[in-house]
């Protein structure tokens, strides 16, 4: 009789055992799931961080490129509100110089009329080249933020490579 008590003795600590043992696996399978949703999830926000500064270091280049374009421009436009001033106070000074300018001797009014138009002419020639060259920073700005400095997208492969699937999970064994 003690030998069957203890048999059922050894039966019962072996189902408890197992019950146990049971538990722990559920718990370990659990814990183990938990940290590698876990895991996935720092790591997906790790990826669309790194993703984040790469967007705004671009952003810090075109922003860059805008200035550097904007200081010319705005320089060329400087250029064409002085050139258009010089113009039309030449032409005023012609108008108002000419009926009070001594005609003798010939010479001096022909190096006075030079001293003219050669100043209009400078006047004229540095407003065109300063509309040409705002016009050119405008055009080389787009075309530099357009073609040379374009934020990186990410592409399809980078998406599925951020990706963590379950049956990740479950091939890691």
């Amino acid at each position: 009789p003690l030998f069957s008590f203890h048999g059922l003795w050894i039966k019962m600590l072996g189902a408890a055992g197992a019950t146990v043992a049971a538990g722990y696996a559920a718990t370990a399978f659990t814990y183990n799931r938990d940290r590698f949703h876990f895991n996935a999830k720092q790591r997906q926000h790790r990826i669309h961080q790194n993703q984040s500064m790469k967007l705004e270091l671009w952003k810090l280049f075109r922003e860059d490129v805008r200035d550097l374009f904007e200081l010319t421009t705005s320089n060329m436009n400087t250029y064409m509100v002085v050139g258009s001033l010089l113009v039309t106070c030449i032409i005023g000074f012609i108008f108002v110089g000419y009926q009070e300018f001594p005609m003798e001797p010939p010479w001096l009014l022909l190096i006075w009329n030079n001293s003219v138009f050669s100043a209009i002419t400078f006047g004229i020639l540095s407003v065109w080249l300063a509309t040409h060259g705002s016009s050119s920073s405008n055009s080389a700005a787009t075309k530099i933020l357009t073609q040379a400095v374009r934020p990186p997208v990410p592409g399809l492969t980078e998406v599925r490579n951020a990706m963590r699937l379950q049956e990740q999970f479950e091939k890691s064994g």
